[in-house]
């Protein structure tokens, strides 16, 4: 692969220019080449990672691994499917997961990613103490808001988007300059944007 990325950066240089067609032809050759080296890759990381962190888990034992929260730097375009996380995902179990398992996104540094966790962890605390002891549903939806990724005023700001977008002036505290009329004011029906925030 190095000597065909080689060829092609002396054949750019001597030509002086950089053609799209070439670059695709020199691009294309190299997919099987990539798929390869990405196997490699993904044995290298498993059998360095799982083991080591088996042996931590062994060295920690159950009750201490069980109350352990991991902290996974990222950015956006692959934070969804992140290969680091699917390592735990091999030694924790569902609930750990979900809850003690943190994608974050924009941490730059150590300390970025303890003061996520703090807010997160202190979140959890506070919802429980303000909304724990409650059994309406919307005191539910708020600890499950701040126990996870989803903003504390999104169901209530979802129906209220709703409400607007149906038509409904009556109830604002601004008035629209609209009609009461719901056509045209929003373009996405209240099934898709509810699909939308359930959306991991």
């Amino acid at each position: 692969m190095l000597e065909k990325v080689d060829e092609y950066i002396q054949k750019s240089l001597k030509s002086n220019s950089v053609h799209y067609m070439k670059f695709h032809d020199f691009a294309t050759s190299l997919a099987p080449l990539i798929d390869v080296s990405m196997e490699a890759a993904a044995k290298a990381h498993v059998t360095g990672t799982l083991p080591a962190l088996r042996r931590l888990k062994e060295e920690m034992g159950d009750e201490l691994w069980r109350k352990t929260y991991v902290i996974i730097p990222t950015v956006w375009p692959v934070s969804l499917y992140n290969i680091r996380l699917q390592m735990f995902r091999k030694l924790m179990d569902f609930n750990q997961i979900k809850q003690q398992v943190l994608i974050v996104e924009g941490a730059r540094t150590e300390e970025d990613a303890r003061s996520t966790l703090g807010r997160i962890v202190a979140d959890r605390a506070l919802a429980l103490l303000v909304f724990g002891g409650r059994e309406e549903e919307s005191m539910k939806d708020h600890l499950f808001s701040l126990s996870t990724r989803r903003d504390l005023l999104s169901t209530i700001e979802e129906d209220a988007a709703s409400r607007w977008c149906e038509g409904d002036d009556d109830w604002t505290v601004f008035k629209s300059v609209q009609s009461k009329t719901s056509s045209g004011r929003c373009p996405m029906s209240k099934a898709y944007a509810t699909m939308l925030r359930q959306a991991p």
